[in-house]
């Protein structure tokens, strides 16, 4: 656990006071960062069982407005406190990390797929409008269980928001790994092919991590010191 909240560190102030605490410990980040790495993972997994096809068409119009207002949410929320125009507190920070990472998804998960894998359906990812409301329903569940701060829900919410976390850095590393040589010239078309890109990727982030994790340390030693 002491190993997962330092990788918490590389992403996150971790001030005691904004993070949620589950039988008096704190989880490894932040209610914002909390919502946000769990709304995503959450909302990745709940689209691939809805979805009997790797769909790789952009969202129709409704979803994307309605991914632009969660995150938008977030944005709002974060930029009005931290300017002192208005005070906010952990269950807002919780809820509005929830809909930004969950709207993030929508627009992340489709665009690797379409990019990255061979034979990813055209269809339109989250079409199906019952299924869209369902999964608003789930974001809106989550913030109502994790606010509770049930004690035993300490080590779900801790691997919830380490694959969370990971997992969007890899997806996003994975793109990136797409424009350069010589992973734009490869694309997914069978298990092989896919871990030509995940292993770098995933090596990429665990180094993106180490890295921001030092630089959060030696920035903390700064202030601390006498």
């Amino acid at each position: 656990m002491s190993f997962l909240y330092g990788a918490g560190t590389a992403l996150c102030h971790q001030i005691d006071e904004r993070t949620f605490h589950f039988n008096g410990h704190p989880l490894m980040v932040c209610a914002r960062d909390t919502g946000t790495y769990t709304g995503f993972i959450i909302s990745m997994v709940y689209w691939m069982i809805v979805n009997k096809k790797i769909k790789g068409g952009m969202p129709p119009g409704y979803a994307l407005i309605t991914a632009s207002i969660f995150i938008g949410t977030l944005v709002i929320d974060g930029g009005t406190s931290y300017l002192h125009m208005r005070e906010t507190n952990n269950h807002i920070r919780l809820l509005t990390g929830l809909l930004a990472g969950a709207g993030s998804s929508i627009l992340i998960v489709p665009c690797v797929f379409d990019l990255l894998y061979k034979y990813s359906s055209g269809e339109i990812f989250t079409k199906n409008k019952k299924s869209f409301l369902l999964w608003i329903s789930v974001i809106i569940m989550l913030f109502f269980i994790i606010r509770t701060e049930y004690g035993h829900l300490y080590y779900i919410l801790t691997a919830t928001v380490t694959a969370g976390m990971i997992t969007m850095i890899t997806m996003v590393n994975s793109v990136l790994l797409y424009l350069v040589p010589p992973w734009n010239k490869r694309i997914i078309k069978n298990w092989k092919s896919f871990f030509y890109f995940l292993i770098p990727a995933l090596l990429l982030t665990v180094m993106e991590l180490y890295i921001s994790y030092r630089v959060h340390m030696y920035v903390k030693q700064l202030f601390v010191s006498p």
